[in-house]
């Protein structure tokens, strides 16, 4: 191809700048900067959590109870009974933080190590996803560092959700990397770089079901490629859901299934997307926006995906902030882009993340004095005699070596469904009767202006009138929950002496 010459040459050949056009020194020292400080942020606040023997977040405690389950050769997915109830996930988080408890690591640090390593994946497979260039070009670094930071700084406002004994790190680190391994292998015939790329997405839906909308964006958007590693995952993940359930009569599709169908639409929480959801994401959405151009359709079909399963999480009953993340992880790479393309709007949208982040970060952390109030609880219950019952803090009970219970949660998916709400009956009527007969004389519960908790403590101050306060009602030593909902272990209820 020859060049233009001529008068007019410089107008017939403008130059445009793309995300793969220099970014001039000083913006790149920033965006480098400011990412930068949200991942060692990010760091020391795991570093400050990580090692917490209490819940972080309220159901923490269901992950304990599953890796026990486990552990002992019992089975995750069946009927539902006094004292078990899972979680409607699929298995591959819990097993691997099963595996993580062989190498010596107790309590809440087995489960809160996987997500802290799945986070670190993620960060890294942002980075590859975000930083690719066309062709064999190296990785574009600075690009692929302010795509990792974009999640970093999201971590306060998506309910400080990473490091917590949850599967939601794995799941979209898994999934993110079956994205990786496709954009690595499709441009050459490999069928087992395919096979992986389908058991990694396979993997992180048998995690978490929301990494799906994301994985089919991907794949659908590039459906010309892609079509043959679809119809596999496809293909996969309808054997593994017929194997499973028959492997478990039914009570894997029950569980992961049939009782989240039966929840319905939650429709108020399409306005708390609106007020809340998309104004903390802003300005990554914006830099996504300018990032469309030029970037290849499997990236926007992620970015698609993920804000439709944020959307959706939102609308699922009892949606928290955790909703954010799969908007936030798909939506980065297009985010660093976007910042590649307009480096000052970009750096300006980085330093209003950054900013949101240490408004929120001061809460994030559980005081001395809330681990000290912890023990002290633990020793209290030691010394109750006979059974004690908690909806939401069993791992309360466990540590101090009393039987726990069916989770609050599993309680409340149960009744909230259609498809479960018989089985609730059941269970409640389980409780009243082994309160009548006095198997159960204490009951540690929340403050009855929790509605989540106000049938429970209804019920049980029928049989257990005597009340104390465990923990003052906020401050140092409240146990307040430094993320999730605000369930903690208020009153002591026991039987008449």
């Amino acid at each position: 191809m020859t060049e233009a010459t001529g008068p007019g040459a410089a107008k017939i050949q403008p130059r445009v700048k793309t995300a793969l056009s220099p970014i001039p020194y000083g913006p790149r020292t920033l965006g480098v900067l400011l990412a930068s400080l949200g991942l060692l942020g990010f760091l020391a606040l795991v570093a400050l959590r990580l090692t917490y023997p209490f819940e972080l977040e309220w159901m923490e405690g269901i992950t304990l109870f599953s890796m026990e389950r486990l552990i002992e050769g019992q089975p995750l997915y069946a009927p539902p009974d006094f004292n078990w109830c899972p979680l409607p996930y699929g298995p591959v988080y819990f097993e691997a933080a099963r595996l993580a408890s062989f190498a010596g690591f107790a309590g809440f640090l087995a489960p809160r190590l996987i997500s802290v390593l799945a986070s670190l994946g993620l960060f890294w497979l942002l980075g590859a996803l975000a930083g690719k260039r066309r062709g064999q070009a190296p990785v574009d670094g600075t690009r692929g560092l302010v795509a990792a930071g974009f999640l970093a700084l999201a971590y306060p406002f998506c309910g400080a959700w990473l490091d917590v004994a949850r599967p939601d790190a794995l799941a979209f680190m898994l999934m993110l990397a079956a994205c990786w391994n496709y954009q690595r292998t499709r441009d050459r015939p490999d069928w087992p770089g395919a096979l992986v790329t389908v058991a990694l997405a396979l993997a992180s839906f048998h995690t978490k079901q929301t990494a799906l909308l994301p994985l089919l964006g991907f794949f659908l958007l590039d459906l010309s490629r892609a079509k043959f590693v679809l119809l596999g995952f496809l293909a996969a993940l309808g054997t593994s859901l017929a194997l499973a359930s028959v492997g478990t009569s039914g009570w894997y599709e029950f569980y992961t299934f049939d009782l989240l169908a039966g929840h319905g639409l939650h429709w108020p929480g399409a306005r708390e997307f609106l007020s809340r959801d998309l104004v903390f994401s802003a300005p990554l959405l914006v830099l996504a926006g300018v990032g469309l151009r030029g970037s290849p359709r499997a990236l926007i079909g992620l970015a698609v995906g993920g804000f439709l399963a944020s959307f959706l999480g939102r609308l699922h009953p009892g949606g928290y902030d955790n909703v954010l993340l799969p908007l936030v992880i798909c939506a980065a790479p297009l985010g660093a882009r976007g910042w590649a393309q307009r480096p000052k709007l970009g750096n300006l949208m980085l330093a209003l993340m950054l900013g949101l982040g240490l408004w929120i970060a001061p809460g994030l952390v559980p005081s001395a004095q809330d681990r000290k109030a912890g023990e002290d609880l633990v020793q209290r219950i030691e010394g109750l005699d006979g059974g004690v019952f908690s909806p939401a803090h069993g791992a309360l009970l466990a540590r101090a070596g009393k039987q726990h219970q069916l989770h609050l949660m599993s309680w409340m998916d149960l009744s909230a469904s259609d498809a479960g709400i018989e089985q609730a009956r059941v269970l409640v009527d389980e409780l009243e009767q082994r309160l009548s007969q006095g198997d159960l004389s204490h009951a540690l519960v929340g403050a009855p202006r929790n509605l989540a908790e106000a049938d429970f403590v209804n019920l049980l101050r029928r049989y257990l009138p005597r009340e104390q306060r465990l923990l003052p009602a906020q401050g140092p030593g409240a146990m307040i929950p430094v993320s999730g909902a605000a369930h903690r272990p208020e009153l002591l209820l026991s039987r008449e002496q």
